[in-house]
């Protein structure tokens, strides 16, 4: 996401030491076109601040981790001459399955570039060479 606001989603399509070049990935008044590149130089940028964030794919593949562990522990076979083997069945073991596989799929990581715009509807009209 490039501005304040945020202002458009970008992906970043080049990068030196004097300037970043991004590619618009939704149409926007402040942006343009979608695929529209947008040169923005090193001294219009005053931070980026990293964000991170769930999307369905991710929080889908949380919960179909998790039932795989559980469907995995309730494979194993129970016999009452094993005590251990009942503690599958009460909320601890299943819980902690369940957690493990919500902290082994990360989160998306995106990165705001923030910018200094005294209009954002004039915040890249001398940074994007298609106006």
């Amino acid at each position: 996401m490039i501005g304040q606001g945020p202002l458009c989603d970008a992906k970043v399509d080049s990068r030196s030491v004097d300037f970043v070049t991004v590619k618009v990935l939704s149409a926007s008044p402040e942006c343009g076109r979608k695929g529209a590149l947008i040169r923005i130089s090193s001294e219009r940028i005053n931070g980026i601040a990293p964000e991170e964030h769930l999307t369905k794919g991710r929080i889908a593949a949380k919960i179909g981790l998790g039932l795989a562990g559980v469907a995995a522990l309730a494979a194993f076979p129970l016999t009452s001459s094993d005590p251990e083997s009942w503690l599958i069945f009460t909320p601890v073991i299943p819980g902690f399955v369940v957690w493990g596989a919500w902290q082994i799929v990360p989160q998306r990581r995106d990165y705001a570039i923030l910018l200094a715009c005294t209009d954002s509807l004039h915040c890249f009209s001398d940074a994007n060479p298609d106006r």
